[in-house]
């Protein structure tokens, strides 16, 4: 897995490891047939206006391991798998086509909670119950204070694990196995299409941030 090892030893070009925001995403797609069917769903979007507009779907289930020790007590760990179980992104998608999709979307995956980004436009985003009956919350951006501990955090996800990517979210895997720091290194490089990357973060921020009672 060593992106200098690959390079110079076997001869393949692969990006540098340091220079990617996600060296630890998963490698391959799960088979969409083993993706779980019960557990709370949030669908995450990501509007574009000149741009892709990215929906990302993942299902959290509740997991529990137990661990012996050696002085006979038993240590557990529990908490919840992130389960992406689809992603979708298209160009000059019009507000109105994209409310349709997410209400098909809503009843095919039984999605409990919907977030959404509009470039910062919170008025795009709380427009969307009263004018196309889709109930969406405005994503929490800046959750973790910056992009760059987002990124981290969901990265650190992967390595451990807690992340898993099926068959229809082709287009996330896509972009996570590219996207690379910007000069700054406090968020992904602008020049590349990281819709489907900041939807699916928008979606576990949601889960993993605490938020406010109202919410």
């Amino acid at each position: 897995e060593d992106s200098r090892f690959r390079r110079e030893v076997l001869a393949q070009w692969c990006l540098a490891s340091e220079l990617r925001c996600y060296p630890h995403a998963p490698k391959l797609l799960m088979p969409q047939a083993t993706a779980p069917v019960v557990g709370r769903t949030v669908m995450a979007t990501d509007m574009g206006w000149h741009d892709h507009t990215a929906i990302v779907i993942l299902r959290l289930v509740p997991f529990r391991n137990e661990y012996e020790q050696p002085d006979g007590s038993v240590r557990v760990l529990q908490g919840e798998h992130v389960h992406v179980i689809y992603a979708y992104k298209r160009q000059h998608w019009q507000l109105p086509d994209i409310a349709a999709r997410i209400r098909e979307l809503q009843e095919t995956y039984r999605v409990g909670t919907i977030v959404g980004d509009s470039g910062g436009n919170r008025i795009v985003v709380e427009a969307f119950a009263s004018q196309f009956g889709v109930p969406m919350l405005p994503a929490q951006k800046a959750g973790m204070g910056v992009n760059r501990a987002r990124i981290h955090t969901i990265d650190d996800l992967m390595a451990i694990g807690h992340v898993h990517i099926y068959e229809d979210a082709a287009p996330l895997m896509s972009e996570l196995g590219s996207l690379v720091w910007n000069s700054e290194r406090d968020n992904h490089d602008e020049r590349q299409d990281d819709h489907c990357a900041d939807a699916l973060a928008y979606a576990i921020l949601e889960h993993f941030v605490p938020t406010s009672e109202s919410r």
